[in-house]
């Protein structure tokens, strides 16, 4: 399906968990461009690397969405 996604940037938080790594996927899969944010670096990795996205696709967020300082930190970036 072609959605006109690509070289968009999509923002997906929680994206290592559930949802949020099933939205990765179709996101990437539909050639946007993808800021991911997790918790976890570690998770993080293994996405992106599960994605085999190169690094001019994707920017990674070891983020904490609840924090707000951390949050504006992302969106500012």
């Amino acid at each position: 399906m072609d959605s006109n996604l690509k070289d968009k940037v999509i923002m997906i938080t929680g994206a290592t968990g559930g949802i949020g790594k099933a939205v990765a996927k179709a996101f990437a899969a539909e050639g946007a461009r993808l800021a991911l944010t997790s918790r976890s670096q570690e998770k993080l990795d293994a996405l992106i690397a599960e994605l085999g996205l190169d690094e001019g696709r994707v920017a990674e967020f070891v983020t904490d969405v609840s924090d707000e300082a951390q949050v504006k930190a992302v969106v500012d970036g």
